[in-house]
């Protein structure tokens, strides 16, 4: 029996609807929406479905889920710091680099990417040591270093819908304020960065398109931007999972974090232990993986080529499909293709 599936392709702003059969899955659906927005085979393992807040593993079916699905990279790629350096996504397929960027400009303009959590707030102290370890930075401070960066992420993207003819440059400078991601800011401090870019934007603009437009490609522009997001904002690229951690029979709460690969990192499982100081624990790098059991819809016991295994219990089934599925899809395209660690 088909039913009807509602998706969203984030490089385009009309939402698509599909006739599916009901035992189709999310990886046979994948291929169908990768040929759609023309990515290549070669780059259709980085994408992933996900709903509602969640990731969808590869196996669930169409008749399993109601709502609309979201096609993202989910599986990021290893980059140069070096903004000389072309992406390798860009090289391996450049219309996925281009649906990356539209997801990371997305949120980016939606307020995902340099939320309160991000730029290390108080409350949300969980996220801080895995990327800023140390002493946190005044408020004052960082609100100034906050107000660079988005200065260089605004100017960026200002500069990019100009080469892409979406807008015009006059129009563009009139209509600062839509660019500035949503609930970052409170009142006066929107205010306040508004006036900031309103003096500075337009020479810094001017300047970007100075250098880029005669190359008549804003491919360039877009991979530096994404270059810069993940350099400010690093723990956006990150996944993080609550779970119980069994140390010898005594139970401890935790926070298990995935990061992505770098130029000179492999994608890393991190634990941070809860405490008055927060403890950090570098689980295993993904080459040094070698099983992961499961033993119940929320126990895994991850085993290692060096060192015992470790016991984890996820707080739902649908947080150790995700944590299992984002594990056993970097290894296969980090390591080996046709093995799963589970």
């Amino acid at each position: 029996m088909a039913s009807d599936v509602t998706l969203e392709l984030l490089d385009r702003e009309e939402v698509m609807t599909v006739e599916c059969e009901q035992d189709l899955t999310m990886d046979q659906l994948l291929v169908t929406m990768a040929d759609i927005c023309h990515i290549s085979p070669v780059a259709r393992g980085l994408f992933a479905f996900k709903q509602a807040g969640r990731w969808l593993p590869p196996s669930h079916t169409v008749s399993a889920e109601t709502g609309a699905l979201q096609l993202r990279l989910r599986y990021k790629m290893p980059d140069w710091r070096s903004r000389d350096r072309a992406s390798n996504l860009k090289n391996v397929d450049p219309k996925a680099f281009q649906y990356f960027y539209s997801q990371v400009r997305k949120d980016f303009d939606c307020g995902l990417v340099c939320n309160k959590k991000v730029a290390g707030e108080k409350d949300q102290k969980w996220w801080v040591p895995i990327i800023q370890p140390g002493a946190r930075d005044k408020r004052e401070d960082r609100l100034i270093e906050l107000n660079v960066n988005m200065l260089e992420l605004v100017g960026r993207n200002m500069a990019i819908d100009v080469m892409d003819e979406v807008i015009d440059k006059k129009e563009v400078l009139k209509n600062v304020k839509s660019y500035i991601p949503k609930d970052l800011y409170s009142g006066l401090e929107k205010m306040m960065l508004v006036k900031m870019l309103q003096a500075n934007v337009e020479g810094y603009v001017d300047k970007l398109l100075k250098a880029y437009q005669p190359t008549m490609s804003s491919m360039q522009i877009k991979d530096e931007f994404l270059k810069l997001t993940e350099k400010f904002f690093p723990t956006y690229f990150c996944e993080s999972f609550s779970a119980q951690y069994d140390e010898g029979g005594r139970v401890l709460e935790v926070r298990l974090v995935v990061s992505p690969p770098s130029e000179d990192k492999q994608v890393t499982l991190t634990m941070v232990s809860r405490g008055e100081v927060d403890k950090t624990t570098t689980v295993a790098t993904i080459d040094q993986i070698c099983n992961i059991a499961v033993h119940d819809p929320t126990s895994i016991e991850i085993s290692r080529k060096n060192g015992v295994p470790l016991y984890f219990r996820l707080m739902s089934d649908s947080d150790t499909t995700s944590l299992l599925a984002l594990l056993c899809g970097y290894y296969r395209v980090a390591e080996k293709w046709t093995f799963s660690l589970c």
